[in-house]
């Protein structure tokens, strides 16, 4: 969710390079059009500490990460880096995940990474053209290296994305001086004094970099981020002049879907919007979209419809759902909230004290075999039943057991098997009496028999982590249901540590030497339970 947000003690706002906030995006948006809070917040829930050392792993050694936050504002107040050093990592993603460059002559232990700096010769040539020197051949002379950083899937879907030119269209428009005419994956940037302009991109065989800018502060020199961007344009489209034009190579493991846009999940008849999105296999959603739904209401009143809403008031109308801290986003762009509130029950429909339904509640939501609670009974009693049909307004209604006989008061009135049903259904208490009158009571339950799907997605089953390198790592958990998700929670060896009643179900915690079991349970509004357990081992 892009929108204001309160996202470290002490910043109260951040806003992105528009000055607009974009409510639910995806994150292909978001990386596109530099939207600053979704980064922060997937910083937050990756622990910045492994996303920064995962930059380095990629070439960008010298990063130098703000103190105070572990650098969680590095998308808003920066870091030092080497634009070398940033060409190197972009680099990585145009070799589908390959760090190349030169091995320093360093003494290391046996069992350690050995640096990749830049390789910058190339060539040497004497004064009368003899090769003294020639990296592009001979690449042992140069202690050339290429190791493996990232995969090539996870390489493609940054590549994905940074060459789609639709997606960055919203923040620069189109035509811009990103596109070249060959499929070009490139990334602007500025910091927010606008002293500094850098962009950086790369074809299949070429990364160019290029960075406006002084080395002095307080100049008070304002580089447009278009300069930065229209320089490599130039560079790269004379470097590539008489090269052919070449594809990014897909790697195998890497599928395309059709999906909702913006939630990324699969499509319903509500989704707005429908997108061809890639993923790295296995990793495709499974859940359906449930940021828009459908719902009933009352077209005179505002209110969600009820069994007791005459059926020629009721609309059907789709509503973006809103979570709480999103309401003043939400308010601000002027989107329609689902109304809070149910149709009024009007008084002749309220049941009398002789007939009424007292569990489950009205608006309750069930599951399985369900016991009905009431009362029954009144002077000349004959019998009553049961009955439940499916909607607002039933058009049939099929009966609950057989007709009784005997009045009940305040007890059970019956058992009601709803394992093979789902969704919105009416339940019906009817009471007849000797003289021909009928009484009736009605009440509207959900019934939901389907349990929450939950996965712990990082880390992975058996992963081994060392003490003496990471204190930390973030727990991350995907977790969904059909109609609403009421709770997850989080035990490391049968303790529960969190409880999460909203995504992103994401928890930090302090990692501890030895073997460890994590498991997370999932419950519905229902309570349905779903649960996931690994195991992980921390080495000293």
């Amino acid at each position: 969710w892009d929108i204001p947000a309160n996202l470290v003690e002490g910043l109260t706002e951040v806003q992105n390079p528009d000055g607009e906030f974009h409510g639910p995006v995806s994150l292909r948006s978001a990386f596109a059009n530099d939207y600053l809070i979704p980064a922060i917040h997937t910083l937050s829930q990756m622990n910045p500490d492994q996303v920064w050392h995962t930059a380095r792993q990629m070439g960008i050694n010298n990063l130098q990460v703000p103190e105070g936050d572990g650098g969680l504002l590095m998308p808003v107040e920066g870091g030092k880096a080497d634009l070398l050093e940033i060409s190197q990592a972009y680099g990585v993603f145009a070799s589908q995940g390959n760090l190349a460059g030169i091995s320093k002559d360093e003494d290391l232990p046996q069992d350690s990474i050995i640096p990749v700096t830049p390789q910058v010769v190339l060539k040497i040539l004497d004064r009368i053209g003899n090769e003294q020197l020639d990296c592009t051949e001979n690449i042992t002379d140069c202690r050339s290296i290429k190791r493996p950083v990232i995969t090539p899937q996870l390489a493609y879907l940054i590549t994905d994305v940074l060459s789609d030119e639709t997606a960055r269209w919203p923040s620069l428009g189109h035509p811009n001086p990103l596109e070249i005419g060959r499929p070009t994956a490139a990334k602007i940037g500025y910091t927010s004094s606008r002293e500094d302009a850098w962009t950086v991109g790369y074809t299949p065989g070429l990364v160019v970099s290029v960075w406006i800018g002084t080395e002095e502060s307080g100049l008070e020199i304002r580089n447009s981020p278009d300069w930065a961007a229209g320089l490599w344009r130039a560079v790269i489209q004379y470097a590539m002049k008489d090269q052919p034009i070449e594809e990014f190579i897909t790697p195998v493991g890497i599928s395309e879907i059709q999906v909702c846009n913006p939630s990324g999940l699969l499509p319903t008849e509500e989704c707005p919007h429908l997108v061809d999105e890639v993923f790295a296999s296995g990793n495709e959603p499974t859940q359906t979209d449930n940021l828009f739904q459908t719902f009933l209401v009352n077209r005179e009143s505002g209110r969600l419809a009820t069994i007791f809403t005459s059926p020629v008031l009721i609309d059907e109308e789709t509503y973006m759902i809103i979570p709480p801290e999103a309401e003043d986003w939400a308010r601000e762009a002027d989107i329609p909230k689902v109304p809070d509130a149910y149709d009024v029950v009007v008084s002749e429909q309220i049941s009398s004290l002789n007939s009424s339904i007292t569990s489950p509640n009205m608006f309750d939501t069930v599951k399985g075999s369900l016991p009905i609670i009431g009362r029954a009974a009144g002077a000349d009693f004959e019998f009553y039943r049961l009955q439940y049909g499916s909607g607002l307004n039933p058009n049939s209604w099929l009966q609950i057991g057989k007709d009784v006989n005997e009045p009940v008061r305040n007890g059970q009135l019956g058992v009601w098997d709803t394992s093979d049903l789902s969704g919105l259904y009416a339940l019906q208490l009817i009471v007849s009496y000797a003289d021909g009158t009928v009484e009736s009571a009605t009440i509207q339950v959900t019934i939901d028999n389907q349990k929450p799907h939950v996965n712990i997605q990082y880390p992975g089953e058996d992963d081994i982590f060392s003490f003496s390198e990471e204190e930390e790592f973030t727990i991350l958990v995907e977790a969904n249901d059909d109609l609403e998700m009421s709770v997850v929670e989080i035990f490391i060896d049968g303790n529960l540590v969190a409880s999460l009643k909203n995504p992103p179900y994401a928890f930090p915690w302090n990692m501890r030497i030895g073997e460890h079991i994590l498991r997370v349970k999932a419950i519905d509004r229902a309570g349905n339970v779903s649960d996931d357990n690994i195991r992980v081992v921390v080495e000293e």
